[in-house]
C-alpha cells in the first residue's frame, strides 16, 4: 500500500509554511472556504501524479509578495520510503524524486491518485475536453505506459499545430507547409490512433464496473449504463486499431484545407468526445443533475475497483468537498463504499460533523484556520 507520510509547503498558495504528518487511513480536513483545504490536496496531486487538478500557471502556486514556492511529499510503499518535491519560481519549475531531478513524464509513472471533486461530478454537462480528460486519467491508472502514449500524441500535436500556425501567419509557403505536414503526419496519425484505440479499449473494459457501481450508489437495478466513444459524432467503440488509423487518415485528407485556413489541427483524439448513455439515451439531456453526478461517482468508484483488480492495491484517493454535492443516500453509500477500501483517503469539507458520519477503522481529523492546522485523532491509527 502506498501512502503519504508528510506534506511540507513553503509559500504555496495562501500558506506561509506548513509541515503536516498524515496517516494511512482517512484524513479529514475541515474548515471554512478559502482556508487552504484544496491547496493541500493540490500539493499532493502535484507530487504523486505530476499534475494539478486545478488550472493555472506556475506563478499561481507562489504566495503573493514572495519569490518562490516549494512543496514536498514523503511517501512509503511496502516500507520503502521516497520523496517528491517541486520548486516553483516565476515561470519556472524544478521537480525532484529522491533528491534527483526528474521529468514530469517519469514522475507520472511512479504514483497515481483518483480525484473526486465538484468539477468532476459535473463533467457530463461540461465540454468534451473535460470528458476526454476523465478517460485519460483512467488510462493512466489502467497502465502506466499509457502516460507515454498520451504525451507522445500531445508533443506530435504541438509540432503539427506550429506548422499550421506558421502557414496562417505567412511564415511558410503552401508547398513547404504541405511537404512538412506529409513528413510529420505518418507519426502523428500513429500516435493519434494509438491514443484513440487505448481510450476505446479502456472504456469497453470498465463499462460493467460502472453499471455495478451505479446500482450500488443509487439502488437502481433496472438501469443500463453505457459509454460511447465518438469520432465526428459517430460511435466507434468497435473499431480496430487499423480501422481507427484509416478513419483518421481519411478525415485528415478531407479537411486539410480547413486546417490550413484556421491554423490548427482538426483531426485527432483532441477533437473526440465521450457520451454517457442512461438506458440508451444521452445523459446530458435525459438525466437529472443528481443522476449525472451519480453516473460520474459510479465511474470513479469503478476506476478504484478496476485499479485494484490490475495492481492488487488501491491508489490514493482525494475527495475535495464532494460530500456537499451529494444527497443523503448517495453520501451514505459512498462513505460505506470507502469503508471497505484499504487505501489512504483525503477528504476536505466545510462540515465539521462529517467526521461523525465516517465509519472507518482509522480516522484522523485536521481543522484548518487561517493557514494553521489543528489535529485530532479520535481513532487510533497505524502510521
Amino acid at each position: 500500500m502506498t501512502f503519504i507520510k508528510n506534506v511540507y509547503l513553503k509559500n504555496f498558495r495562501n500558506f506561509d509554511e506548513l509541515n503536516l504528518d498524515f496517516f494511512n487511513g482517512v484524513n479529514l480536513i475541515h474548515g471554512k472556504n478559502g482556508e487552504g483545504k484544496t491547496s493541500i490536496l493540490e500539493a499532493i496531486s502535484l507530487c504523486i501524479g505530476g499534475n494539478s487538478f486545478r488550472p493555472g500557471k506556475y506563478d499561481t502556486y507562489i504566495k503573493f509578495n514572495t519569490e518562490f514556492s516549494k512543496i514536498k511529499v514523503n511517501l512509503t510503499d511496502n516500507y520503502i520510503n521516497s520523496d517528491v518535491h517541486f520548486n516553483f519560481l516565476k515561470n519556472k519549475k524544478e521537480t525532484f524524486y529522491n533528491s534527483k531531478k526528474i521529468s514530469l513524464n517519469k514522475l507520472q509513472k511512479i504514483n497515481n491518485y483518483i480525484m473526486f471533486s465538484p468539477e468532476s461530478l459535473s463533467v457530463i454537462k461540461s465540454g468534451p475536453e473535460e470528458r476526454r480528460n476523465l478517460i485519460d486519467e483512467l488510462l493512466k491508472t489502467f497502465d502506466i505506459e499509457n502516460v507515454e502514449i498520451i504525451n507522445n500524441f500531445k508533443k506530435s500535436l504541438k509540432s503539427r499545430n506550429k506548422i499550421l500556425r506558421n502557414y496562417k501567419k505567412e511564415i511558410s509557403s503552401y508547398e513547404e507547409t504541405i511537404n512538412v505536414l506529409n513528413s510529420l503526419d505518418e507519426l502523428f496519425l500513429k500516435y493519434a490512433s494509438d491514443l484513440t484505440y487505448k481510450r476505446i479499449e479502456v472504456i469497453n473494459k470498465i463499462i460493467p464496473f460502472i453499471n455495478n457501481a451505479f446500482q450500488y450508489i443509487t439502488g437502481s437495478k433496472n438501469v443500463d449504463i453505457s459509454v460511447d466513444y465518438l469520432i465526428s459524432s459517430v460511435q466507434t467503440n468497435k473499431l480496430s486499431l487499423p480501422e481507427i488509423y484509416k478513419n483518421l487518415e481519411n478525415k485528415r485528407e478531407s479537411i486539410i484545407q480547413g486546417e490550413l485556413s484556421l491554423g490548427t489541427s482538426l483531426v485527432g483524439p483532441h477533437k473526440h468526445d465521450i457520451q454517457f448513455l442512461f438506458n440508451g439515451s444521452d445523459s446530458r439531456y435525459f438525466c437529472s443533475q443528481g443522476q449525472q453526478r451519480a453516473l460520474i461517482l459510479a465511474f470513479k468508484m469503478a476506476q478504484i475497483v478496476y485499479h485494484y483488480g490490475i495492481y492488487n492495491k488501491y491508489p490514493i484517493l482525494l475527495l475535495d468537498d464532494v460530500m456537499s454535492e451529494l444527497d443523503e443516500t448517495k453520501r451514505h453509500n459512498l462513505l460505506n463504499f470507502l469503508k471497505g477500501i484499504k487505501a489512504q483517503i483525503f477528504i476536505t469539507t466545510t462540515e465539521f460533523d462529517l467526521q461523525n458520519q465516517i465509519d472507518h477503522s482509522s480516522l484522523s481529523v485536521y481543522k484548518i484556520v487561517k493557514g494553521k492546522i489543528f489535529t485530532n485523532r479520535p481513532t487510533e491509527v497505524n502510521s
